[in-house]
């Protein structure tokens, strides 16, 4: 297993997902976040897997989970990944990054 690191925004991201899907189901929620981690387990072990799509941010890479984008940076020696946002992909997520 790569190292991964969770920014704080990713941890408040994740726990606004899991607070939207456990209105309707707490079980659910907790299914949503045990099948995320696996994802991003596998994520840190191939961090390069993601695609590039932030301009100015070259390294960043973003995974699509579900109905949501997983943001993330490769360490830069290659042993894991840096989780930076978690969102719906029917945002627009390039506005978080744009200078």
């Amino acid at each position: 297993m790569g190292l991964i690191i969770r920014r704080p925004q990713f941890i408040e991201d994740l726990r606004n997902v899991w607070d939207f899907i456990a209105r309707d189901s707490e079980r659910h929620a907790d299914a949503f976040v045990l099948e995320l981690e696996k994802r991003y387990l596998m994520l840190s072990e191939k961090p390069f897997l993601g695609v590039q799509r932030f301009p100015n941010y070259p390294g960043m890479r973003m995974f699509p989970f579900r109905k949501y984008i997983i943001i993330y940076d490769p360490l830069p020696d290659g042993s894991g990944i840096e989780l930076i946002r978690l969102l719906h992909a029917a945002r627009d997520y390039h506005r978080y990054f744009d200078d």
